[in-house]
């Protein structure tokens, strides 16, 4: 199931010594109002923003660029 794939993935980044941090990049039109609440968290002192629903990521933001047209 993909839970369990997901976490065969995570334990196996884990284990290889990569950075624990990732930047990763996904294109999403947002509202005035979404984006200015989302600066806020971004300027605060605790600055996570956390999904609650799997969506389309890439190490490489010309294609997360590319959702947008």
């Amino acid at each position: 199931d993909l839970h369990a794939a997901l976490r065969h993935c995570h334990r196996s980044y884990i284990r290889s010594n990569g950075p624990l941090m990732r930047s990763v990049y996904r294109g999403q039109y947002l509202s005035v109002e979404e984006f200015n609440s989302l600066r806020s968290i971004w300027t605060s002192n605790n600055p996570t923003i956390t999904l609650t629903t799997f969506g389309s990521t890439s190490l490489n933001p010309d294609v997360a660029m590319g959702f947008l047209v």
